[in-house]
């Protein structure tokens, strides 16, 4: 069983959450929050006001972990947990699910010995509620592939292939230093977002600040920021047994690809030796926008804003007479697809149009 937050793979990366929030639905309790994470509320302190709408919130003692609670009929409740806290909220539930077994010692209760401790966090938070965000990073720590360096001049000189419609590069400087280096593709608005950026700087920052010595390893983390469907979509690929590696890889390489600049159209040209060795040989994974299912009475709104001129004006200048309707009633009956049939099931109509 897998009770850690970071996997290795082969080539020498390690993938991590770096971010989780969720929001449980009502009826629920704080207490509900915190027993399912396996904390107390003396693990937490009360905060002046709550974020976004929620009058309260709860922050974690020593960890960054917040719980955003008393908010409007239906807002349920809110927890985020920062990368840094990942590790300890796994520890936490793991032990809060510890059974005695009939030889004295302690196991852990899960449904099958192949589930990890990241998969029943994952599910138990599918079953009280739903992911709203979930960050996925890829750490190259040793930059054995791409120094930030190398990645200024691959995005500079095109020498990728992108779904994102846009990227940006962003330094910032103390004094004539370098304080921070960061590649962004797509927007903070989306439902998903890359960024990659100087982990070294950022770590070495952190160091001095706190009196420590800095650790000089050359270090950039790729780092996917999935909200919405997206998130849902990721966290329900791990649930369904997938290593959260194969999981970051797959949809990094489905959204990018560093190529060899060997023809003038970029679709056309080689990908990349080095990150052929970066993916690992690991498969695209394609995430999908869900969009509503439709109900009866969107189908009604549809056709009042969209067709019904269409309608008129056919019908009036056609006498008046609705027998065009009436045989365009009968050729859509015969072309329902199988959720509209499940749709005028449910509303207790017949699938014939008596004509």
């Amino acid at each position: 069983m897998l009770a850690g937050n970071t996997v290795a793979l082969g080539n020498g990366l390690r993938i991590s959450i770096d971010w989780l929030s969720w929001t449980l639905k009502e009826p629920c309790s704080v207490k509900d929050a915190l027993s399912m994470m396996g904390y107390s509320m003396a693990d937490f302190q009360l905060l002046p006001t709550g974020l976004n709408g929620y009058r309260s919130q709860l922050r974690h003692n020593v960890f960054p972990i917040s719980i955003q609670y008393d908010g409007r009929e239906g807002m349920g409740i809110h927890v985020d947990v920062s990368g840094s806290a990942i590790a300890d909220v796994m520890d936490h539930f793991f032990h809060s699910r510890l059974v005695s077994t009939p030889f004295g010692s302690p196991a852990y209760e899960t449904a099958s010995f192949d589930y990890t401790v990241l998969h029943d966090i994952l599910t138990s938070i599918k079953d009280r509620g739903h992911i709203t965000r979930l960050d996925l990073a890829i750490d190259d720590y040793g930059s054995a592939y791409y120094s930030m360096n190398d990645l200024h001049n691959i995005f500079s000189t095109r020498q990728f292939v992108s779904k994102f419609r846009n990227w940006k590069e962003l330094v910032k400087y103390h004094g004539s230093d370098v304080a921070g280096h960061t590649i962004y593709l797509g927007s903070r608005t989306s439902d998903i977002m890359l960024r990659i950026y100087d982990k070294h700087l950022e770590t070495t920052e952190k160091a001095l600040a706190n009196g420590l010595a800095p650790d000089l390893t050359p270090w950039v983390r790729w780092e996917l920021e999935l909200k919405k469907d997206r998130a849902i979509q990721a966290a329900d690929l791990i649930i369904s047994g997938n290593t959260v590696a194969t999981v970051a890889i797959g949809i990094l390489s489905n959204y990018l690809r560093i190529i060899e600049l060997d023809n003038t159209r970029s679709n056309r040209c080689s990908i990349s030796e080095k990150w052929n060795r970066f993916i690992d040989g690991i498969s695209k994974l394609r995430l999908y926008r869900q969009e509503p299912a439709k109900t009866l009475d969107d189908m009604k709104h549809w056709l009042e804003r969209q067709v019904a001129p269409t309608l008129a004006t056919v019908t009036m200048s056609d006498g008046g007479s609705i027998d065009y309707l009436y045989n365009l009633l009968e050729l859509g009956s015969c072309r329902l697809k199988k959720h509209q049939v499940n749709i005028i099931r449910m509303e207790g109509g017949k699938t014939c149009v008596a004509v």
